[in-house]
């Protein structure tokens, strides 16, 4: 005869069985199909459902801005306006920067907040963009892929890394919630920057260089995700997260309280 704890002798109920068992299968699967999602997280989806602003090249301007000041956490920065700069792309690699790390530290940067790595043009409509791989060093976007078919479509031209400066708390909340994948349109100034006792930073002026001060300086006017990538594998994370973290706080209150065994 099975043993009864002292509560449910008093609430005339028993203990529920194989629930226990049943609440660990859901627990493991969970968490298998949790991990395989965040292992497939950042693979682009495809095909690719192209914003047809990301057809254009970034439009560099003239401007009469003159130099001007901006603070962020403390420090002082100058800003020189070189052109005015619009930019439609889509993220393919970020590196975040808090100013205490690395040369950022070294530099008591803090208002350059992230690279965002973008393509444009041909390269976001290419057949199979996880034929490559995309990463940021600390200042730099690399590139790379093992098919010679597939860099043979690829235009170097149509790549850039871009140091985004902000010292305005909700565009660098806006910036820092930028996913792979995620198609964005952002305006500003491609501008050299410092303060006293620090290097001055500059920006490329054209789309075509390469290697050491290719990347633009864009001091962000505005920003925004005109389209998110929405994938299976991301949903998936979310949905088997949910799973795992509530059939396990089942299982312990089940156990808990005697209710399963």
């Amino acid at each position: 005869m099975p043993i009864i704890n002292q509560t449910d002798q008093l609430s005339g109920r028993e203990p529920v069985p194989n629930m226990a068992a049943f609440l660990k299968l859901i627990f493991w699967l969970c968490l298998l199909a949790t991990t395989v999602a965040w292992w497939n997280y950042d693979q682009f989806v495809m095909p690719m459902q192209v914003h047809p602003a990301l057809d254009a090249e970034p439009v560099q301007e003239a401007t009469r801005k003159k130099p001007f000041t901006v603070s962020s956490e403390g420090v002082t920065y100058q800003i020189n306006p070189l052109f005015q700069y619009d930019l439609h792309g889509m993220v393919v690699s970020f590196r975040h920067h808090d100013g205490d790390s690395r040369l950022h530290r070294l530099w008591n940067d803090r208002l350059n907040v992230v690279d965002l790595c973008v393509v444009w043009g041909q390269n976001a409509k290419l057949p199979d963009l996880n034929a490559f791989d995309f990463w940021n060093g600390q200042f730099t976007c690399f590139v790379r892929t093992s098919s010679s078919e597939a860099w043979s479509q690829f235009n170097t031209d149509q790549l850039s890394n871009n140091h985004v400066l902000t010292d305005r708390p909700h565009l660098r909340d806006l910036i820092n919630s930028v996913e792979l994948g995620d198609q964005i349109h952002i305006t500003g100034l491609l501008a050299e920057y410092g303060h006293d006792g620090a290097s001055v930073r500059s920006s490329s002026t054209v789309r075509d260089d390469g290697g050491n001060g290719a990347c633009e300086t864009i001091y962000a006017e505005s920003f925004s995700i005109i389209r998110p990538m929405d994938s299976a594998w991301r949903s998936l994370w979310v949905f088997a997260g949910v799973g795992t973290l509530l059939s396990a706080f089942l299982w312990l209150l089940g156990v808990g309280s005697g209710r399963l065994r």
